[in-house]
């Protein structure tokens, strides 16, 4: 380790360095005298690398000290960078001169396949750099082959022999070469023209002669390249076990939940029928048929023969059975069973007019499980979807004075809907009466009475309503069968005598009236 105290140019200084061994004993003592210069360190030389697996182990050279104290180096730094990096001092720990080994340096848990570039400086007792060595480029690889694959099997059939193994668990292994001999003493030769897949650790060896004894190895293969032993040869004989060949465009109907499967025979001169499955994955059929089915054509009513349970999907395969059972590849497909029932229809359904500004709507669900959503109806046109239940809703594109009938239908995923729920009937109107008319007057003519009054503002004036009676607390009686017209602020009455009484109402478009009128008469 390198002390640094402050020193001048040209100045003496005279330095004592103990060796203590690990007990703390001395063992040896070095001084001299320095005079501070500006000559740096020499710079190393002949720097060299051993690569391995994440490692680079480094060497230099350095001249053994001559006893002139204008080369006082007592350790190096390793300067490294990556690729498009820049340089930093590896410092983990001080690597010390020393006369009786030559110097290096370890570098690990480097990444395989990246370049690293080195230099190394001399550094002498003030702290002072010499310039760095040349520059060395080097990329670590992994030069270690994986361990052997094991547990190699062999499964004879006419014309071809199965070979499956163990997967590799290592991390770096890419895949398998398979090796073949007809003779444990004769040379093996690979089969396989690319690497075989690591996650599938199998083989199907075709190029057999059927009688023949055949013996095989496996090796695994990492990813730098390197080749594992070869495996424990195992041995294997072909034979007949060819299993048929598969049927082919297999095709589905579908007629009052009644699914029949059609396709075309397979080509094997052994076949003795074929096996049909069906199940919920493509992964999970069990067999429906359990001794083969000669011909190709197949009805499946479902459970029970109750017929296929209608928006359900499932899969069916197909295959080939020859008269040794040995049976072929499946053909498969998905089946989807149309969705033709309707669900069931919204329940708990109202409706209500609030003030004659819109009308609020709401419904419970539908008990069906399949329902995507819900159609509100009004006067049996739907007027909105909504995909969420219980159901709110609120219509304000009504119009005051209408009535209207409300219902909702529910909607299933296959787009089937419900017969209409329960309707409710509204009325559009609000409750506020309009202003009633000032200024009432009411004056004898010759054709009778005429009345007149000032005009009422209001948003929905739709109207005037006249009435008369005999004395001011009597009962009054309409004289107009439909309001007057909103602009027309007078009203005769040819009956009219002087002994009668007026009241005038303003009537909005809900037929609410104005509360208060006064009487008045033209005596």
């Amino acid at each position: 380790m390198v002390s640094r105290y402050p020193v001048e140019k040209g100045g003496k200084y005279n330095y004592k360095i103990v060796i203590v061994s690990s007990s703390g004993k001395e063992r040896k003592t070095l001084e001299c005298a320095v005079t501070v210069n500006d000559i740096l360190p020499q710079a190393p030389t002949n720097l060299k690398a051993e690569i391995s697996d994440g490692k680079v182990e480094l060497t230099w050279q350095y001249p053994e000290w001559s006893g002139s104290y204008d080369d006082l180096a007592m350790q190096y730094y390793v300067h490294r960078k990556k690729a498009g990096g820049e340089y930093s001092k590896l410092d983990h720990f001080p690597i010390i001169r020393d006369a009786l080994t030559a110097p290096s340096y370890i570098d690990r848990w480097l990444e395989n396949g990246m370049e690293y570039t080195y230099f190394i400086t001399a550094v002498d007792p003030l702290g002072r750099q010499s310039a760095g060595s040349a520059e060395l480029v080097v990329i670590p690889k992994d030069n270690q082959p994986p361990s052997q694959a094991d547990g190699l099997t062999a499964n004879p059939a006419d014309g071809v022999i199965t070979l499956s193994w163990n997967m590799s668990l290592e991390l770096d292994v890419e895949g398998y070469n398979i090796y073949r001999s007809e003779g444990l003493r004769e040379d093996y030769i690979k089969l396989n023209g690319s690497l075989i897949d690591l996650e599938k650790p199998s083989y199907y060896d075709s190029s057999i002669a059927n009688g023949v004894q055949y013996f095989y190895t496996v090796t695994a293969m990492d990813i730098s390249g390197n080749e594992s032993r070869q495996s424990n040869a195992i041995t294997a004989l072909g034979e007949d076990r060819t299993p048929p060949d598969p049927p082919m465009n297999l095709t589905y109907e579908i007629n009052d939940r009644v699914l029949t499967l059609t396709w075309s025979a397979s080509k094997a001169k052994d076949l003795s029928g074929y096996y049909v499955y069906r199940g919920m994955s493509e992964d999970i059929q069990p067999k429906i048929i359990h001794e083969p089915f000669t011909d190709t054509v197949y009805a499946d009513s479902g459970y029970q023969a109750e017929g296929m349970t209608p928006g359900k999907s499932f899969w069916v395969s197909l295959s080939a059975v020859d008269k040794s059972r040995n049976e072929s590849e499946k053909i498969s497909m998905i089946i989807e069973i149309p969705d033709d029932v309707p669900p069931i229809s919204p329940q708990g359904f109202y409706a209500e007019n609030v003030s004659g500004r819109y009308v609020n709507i709401s419904c419970s669900a539908s008990p069906s499980l399949d329902v995507a959503s819900y159609g509100i109806l009004r006067n049996a046109e739907e007027i909105a979807r909504v995909y969420s239940a219980p159901i709110s809703y609120r219509d304000s594109s009504v119009t005051k004075g209408n009535r209207y009938i409300y219902t909702c239908v529910a909607i299933d995923s296959a787009g089937n809907r419900s017969l209409p729920g329960k309707a409710d009937t509204v009325f559009v109107k609000d409750t506020s009466p309009p202003p009633s008319p000032r200024n009432i007057k009411a004056i004898r003519t010759e054709q009778g009475i005429r009345l007149k009054w000032e005009r009422v503002i209001d948003f929905d004036l739709v109207g005037y309503n006249i009435y008369r009676s005999n004395i001011p607390s009597g009962v009054y009686e309409k004289l107009n069968d439909n309001p007057l017209p909103p602009d027309k602020y007078d009203f005769l009455d040819n009956g009219g005598e002087i002994t009668h009484y007026y009241k005038v109402k303003a009537v909005d478009s809900s037929g609410n009236e104005s509360k208060r009128s006064k009487a008045v008469h033209a005596g």
